[in-house]
């Protein structure tokens, strides 16, 4: 019971999923997880309680004596096949022609390696993101929990509630950003404050940007860990020159040999006798499936998670992206007359985007359209807007006069 309890708790922790992710990511962080996870199980049941391989001993042995001897020691010690002639090689050449089949016992090992390193990017980031002044986590929780609620006046107070949450943590780092801008312009005169004022300009610097610099940088992860993983698969097998392409990748018996053999030295006598067995690895049967539709999959996310870095890295750091989407946010809004004209104004538009709201801010919309819908997420963003309005009229009058 105590094992069944253990394994619930492994599936749980990595299938888990979190809420600042999308689709390409939950394929890295969770289901490309649990099933690595699965394939562990199934290949160190199959070690450990199946027959992982079978061997034939010579006829002058006792198959009674010497069978679970023999399968065991051919098991641990390694087996080898046979050369591209099908002769039997000799023991100086396996290793220069590379015969010797020697990874089956670490599968299990190299899946759980496998396994965590897609695992580790989006557990970095949640890790990460729950320091900065604001938990994205906590916040598209309970935007989800206002889409299930009918209720109006509850509505009403848990969305403001968000939105002064949100509010509260945006302000913040505008006035921290705009302190060490005035820091900086103060001392420009220095060389090294004028290289510290064009750091200052990096976006992800001054607009609200390390959340979106450290989910660039889990997306950049997945794509490093998919490179990565196509390489030591090959270098586990034993592939001399691993390709990278599909079309030159073929799995034959020279990778996954069912019939191999192996040489056993016993003592009789005081002279070494060596016995040749030959062996059924049926466990390769099992590897070769996993492996081939592995490569393929790792494949596919290789192009996906390629595929969808470029597009977020688009999305957040081109300017034209974030404003097409928050004006798309505040279309139906619910203004007064007097809001209704300063949304009309691009500087007050501008400045909302770009310095309210920031990289992090737009990036926490994306995730609350995602998973709590585009209603929850108008609401959320003319909430912010209000607030923008109320906590800045008077700082953002003046700073964009001088």
């Amino acid at each position: 019971m105590f094992e069944i309890s253990l394994f619930g708790k492994l599936l749980s922790t990595f299938s888990h999923s979190y809420h600042l992710n999308n689709t390409v990511d939950r394929l890295h962080w969770n289901i490309t997880t649990i099933v690595l996870i699965l394939c562990v199980l199934f290949i160190g049941a199959e070690q450990q309680f199946g027959q992982p391989i079978q061997c034939m001993l010579p006829t002058h042995l006792d198959q009674n004596s010497w069978t679970d001897y023999g399968q065991y020691y051919c098991f641990t010690q390694n087996t080898y096949r046979l050369t591209d002639n099908q002769t039997l090689p000799s023991a100086s050449n396996r290793a220069k022609l590379h015969l010797n089949v020697n990874y089956y016992q670490w599968v299990p090992f190299f899946l759980t390696i496998q396994a965590l390193c897609f695992y580790i990017p989006g557990w970095l980031w949640m890790m990460l993101q729950r320091g900065c002044i604001f938990d994205m986590e906590a916040v598209v929780r309970e935007a989800i929990c206002l889409r299930t609620m009918f209720k109006f006046e509850g509505r009403i107070t848990r969305l403001t509630n968000l939105v002064k949450y949100i509010a509260s943590g945006l302000k913040m780092k505008m006035k921290m950003d705009r302190g060490r801008t005035e820091c900086q312009m103060s001392r420009s005169a220095s060389k090294f404050s004028t290289l510290q004022a064009k750091w200052c300009k990096h976006p992800l610097d001054k607009k609200n940007g390390i959340s979106t610099a450290l989910y660039l940088f889990s997306k950049l992860l997945n794509v490093i860990n998919n490179i990565i993983q196509l390489y030591i698969i090959g270098r586990f097998i034993g592939f001399n020159n691993f390709p990278l392409t599909l079309t030159k990748m073929q799995f034959t018996s020279s990778y996954f040999p069912l019939i191999t053999f192996c040489d056993m030295e016993r003592q009789t006598l005081g002279k070494v006798e060596i016995n040749t067995f030959q062996c059924v690895l049926m466990l390769n049967f099992i590897n070769e499936k996993i492996f081939f539709m592995l490569w393929y999959w790792i494949c596919l996310l290789f192009v996906l998670s390629l595929t969808d870095f470029i597009i977020t890295l688009v999305q957040c750091l081109r300017p034209q992206c974030r404003e097409a989407l928050i004006k798309f946010y505040l279309q139906e809004g619910e203004f007064d007359d007097n809001y209704f004209l300063l949304l009309k104004d691009k500087r007050y538009l501008h400045i909302y985007i770009m310095e309210f709201l920031g990289l992090d801010g737009v990036l926490l919309l994306r995730f609350i359209n995602n998973h709590a819908g585009i209603k929850v997420t108008r609401d959320i963003t003319v909430g912010l807007w209000y607030c923008f309005r109320g906590f800045y009229q008077v700082i953002f009058y003046h700073s964009f006069i001088l």
